[in-house]
């Protein structure tokens, strides 16, 4: 909501938006990608990216922790 402290947005923003765009996207890599074990690295890392995004909409987490 704006006003909060951190927020400078003076309208309601929505969240976790890209949801749907990073599932898209690993469904599109995981369907066309014959050898899944090679890009594993890649899967992990980018569901560890996309988890601290959910939990920073949720609870907010501060930058030094999401860097």
């Amino acid at each position: 909501m704006p006003g909060e402290e951190r927020r400078i947005n003076e309208s309601i923003v929505p969240r976790m938006g890209g949801l749907v765009i990073y599932f898209m996207a690993m469904i599109s890599i995981i369907s066309f990608y014959g050898d899944l074990n090679s890009i594993r690295f890649f899967v992990i890392a980018s569901l560890l990216i996309v988890s601290v995004g959910i939990v920073d909409d949720i609870i907010g987490v501060s930058w030094d922790k999401k860097f």
